[in-house]
């Protein structure tokens, strides 16, 4: 349950062995690097920078150049496991760079030659947008002529140079139409717009235009320019999906060869990121980082063994850093939960980092926010959807390599799975208790019915359950605040706060005396010698919280002169007491009463499918269900799965953030991130 223990390295090795050892260290992947320099200040002024090579720059800027390329295809590259590093060698960059430049050349040719025909679509769709809302028959030619962008002429030229004309309008946006021929002659009208002006009429003049009013004998047919415009737009989409293609099989062709390159890069990347730590004196290199104590052999032997003994290697526990214990340092923490715990792991460092050694809840996580999601959302058909819904998400962003995504995906999938079981004990399918409950019916609770169990006789008995279950989640807050309070040894703390020693007196004396109102059909208070111990003396305790403080923990004003007593600083400390307790009570209380919403979600689903089910009859007239019946049916589960599934996900994780973590956790650590292959 405690964060991973740590220890400090510190380790001298001799210049000729930084690779070697760098690469060791890469293979281990367990060493968190920090700078030697920051636990000891005098450092800094005996130790420089080792000195890097030019080339670091250039290798991440390679590496990224080629997931810029290779990721819009759903390529993604990893180091390859059972990779030999010893033997790895940093080879030259610039051969490196040669290969991946020239498959980067010829995309880059590929891709000019898109945006070409991009903006000639675009040329296009604007003459296209000007003469849209025209039927452009040959009569109505006029209109458009008041259109400013656009250019029209009807003219005529030897057939012979028609190719000609139209292989030097290619690279113009302008639509040509034939409308017909007499002898050697063809009669065409040309659309264009107005700021090529100047190059259209240069070309017409080489193939010899010669203008002309349209013949009389062709008004009668008519033609449908903007279908000529759709038809060379087509055209030019065809052409720009084929230089896709041709782009993305020269990506795929080269695929393996990007690989090798990219995963040398990485690894000479990885390398010199270690490097970057080494501070060097005349002949050595000083290095230093935290590792978890169970791999302090690991890395010894591997530093010991590369460098054939020529090393020193010292140890530190973090008790012996002064600058820790002073919180200028602070300790990464290496959280230790099997990888199925995952998307839990993810909403425990969501709401912050544990500090070092405190307690790390994201098994009980696991518990309290599925049992939390189940309570309130309890049906075994649309928990089946959740599932598979989780299951195809996990697929899909497990290929995108988006890990928080992917995370969450895998929350759906306990999420639904919770749900599904849930749907089991409570009898509900789709809305429907179809089933017979194995605990009981929730349905017939809502309704007023008989729910199949002597213990649930109505909804009173529902939010009973739930406030139990609050309960224990703030019970075992409060014993985990207990185990970070005595690992920190904050003696006051454990003794005089909300979530300490006293603040749970109060809190489970509260509970004995609510019990004991509902027992005596709340008419009576317990005798008040027990209210003298269960709430009056840890309330009264709670005034020592000052001296306490002053006497063993704020030195500095132990002195007599700076103990005065006045009746200002009375009231303040009077005040103080009482806003303290208020505080602890109103704070308990609502704590305990927030718990209700789990029974309030658990019955507002309950009442939504009945609600929906009731509307599919009145859209059937009563009898049955028709078409509308069983359309509102599926829309009423649609809408419940997905505005009440995300309502229920988002309660459950408030509930453990501002009812449980509030109790005990103690953040603002710093995350263990180890220099590895893996990412």
């Amino acid at each position: 349950m405690l964060t991973e223990a740590m220890s400090y390295l510190i380790a001298v090795i001799m210049g000729k062995h930084e690779e070697d050892v760098s690469k060791s260290l890469l293979e281990l992947g367990v060493l968190h690097l920090v700078d030697v320099t920051e636990i000891k200040d005098e450092w800094k002024q005996k130790l420089s920078s080792a000195s890097l090579p030019e080339s670091k720059g250039k290798i991440e800027e390679l590496r990224r150049k080629i997931e810029g390329i290779t990721r819009p295809l759903g390529i993604t590259f990893k180091v390859r496991e059972g990779i030999d590093l010893k033997s790895f060698k940093l080879k030259d960059i610039e051969t490196k760079e040669e290969d991946v430049e020239k498959i980067l050349a010829r995309i880059n040719e590929v891709r000019e030659a898109q945006r070409a025909i991009q903006q000639e679509i675009m040329k296009y769709e604007d003459i296209k947008r000007h003469l849209e809302g025209i039927s452009l028959g040959i009569d109505k030619l006029a209109l458009i002529h008041d259109y400013s962008f656009i250019e029209i002429k009807s003219g005529r030229i030897d057939s012979s140079k028609y190719d000609e004309l139209e292989q030097e309008l290619k690279s113009y946006p302008t639509v040509i139409t034939p409308i017909g021929k007499k002898e050697n002659e063809t009669n065409l009208i040309l659309i264009y717009m107005k700021r090529a002006k100047p190059q259209i009429e240069e070309i017409l003049n080489k193939v010899g235009w010669r203008e002309e009013v349209i013949p009389e004998e062709v008004n009668k047919y008519d033609y449908d320019f903007l279908k000529n415009i759709d038809k060379k737009v087509k055209e030019l989409k065809d052409k720009q999906n084929r230089i896709a293609k041709e782009a993305d099989d020269l990506i795929l062709q080269n695929k393996d060869n990007l690989q090798k390159i990219w995963q040398d890069l990485k690894i000479s990347e990885l390398v010199f990121e270690i490097e970057s730590y080494f501070k060097k004196t005349t002949k050595t290199l000083v290095f230093s980082g935290w590792v978890p104590s169970k791999k302090k052999k690991d890395i010894e032997k591997a530093i010991t063994e590369t460098t054939s003994g020529a090393c020193y290697i010292q140890w530190l526990s973090p008790q012996e850093i002064e600058k820790i214990e002073k919180k200028k340092v602070k300790v990464p923490v290496a959280l230790k939960n099997p990888r199925i715990f995952a998307p839990f792991q993810m909403l425990v460092t969501n709401y912050s980092i544990p500090e070092y050694r405190t307690v790390d809840p994201t098994p009980v996580v696991v518990f309290t926010y599925l049992i939390m999601f189940g309570l309130m959302f309890p049906d075994v058909g649309q928990g089946l959807v959740i599932f598979f819904l989780g299951l195809l998400a996990t697929l899909f962003f497990k290929k995108k390599e988006n890990k928080s995504m992917y995370n969450l995906s895998k929350l759906m999938i306990w999420c639904g799975a919770t749900a599904t079981l849930a749907g089991f004990m409570f009898g509900s399918v789709f809305g429907l208790p179809l089933l017979k409950p194995i605990w009981f019916n929730y349905h017939a609770v809502v309704l007023g019915e008989s729910s199949g169990n002597r213990y649930v006789r109505g909804i009173f008995d529902v939010i009973k359950i739930s406030v139990i279950f609050g309960i224990g989640v703030i019970e075992l807050g409060i014993v985990f605040n207990w185990i970070n309070l005595v690992i920190k040894k904050r003696w006051i703390d454990l003794i005089f706060t909300k979530s300490g020693i006293l603040g749970a007196w109060i809190f489970n004396g509260g509970i004995y005396v609510a019990l004991y109102m509902v027992h005596h059909g709340y008419k009576s208070m317990p005798p008040f010698n027990q209210l003298l111990v269960l709430s009056i003396i840890p309330a009264f305790l709670f005034i020592f919280k000052k001296p306490a403080e002053i006497l063993f923990e704020k030195s500095d004003i132990k002195e007599p002169k700076h103990l005065k007593i006045t009746l200002g600083g009375v009231m303040n400390f009077v005040m103080e007491w009482v806003v303290e307790l208020l505080e602890v009570f109103s704070g308990y209380l609502s704590n305990t009463l927030s718990f209700m919403r789990v029974a309030g979600f658990g019955i507002a689903h309950v009442c939504l499918m009945v609600a929906f089910y009731q509307l599919a009859q009145m859209a059937s007239g009563g009898q049955g269900y028709n078409l509308l019946g069983y359309l509102t049916i599926l829309f009423g589960n649609v809408l419940v799965i997905v505005l009440e599934g995300l309502s229920v996900g988002v309660q459950s994780l408030r509930l453990n953030y501002y009812e449980f973590f509030s109790k005990f956790f103690i953040g603002s650590g710093v995350l263990y991130k180890p220099v590895r292959l893996e990412e």
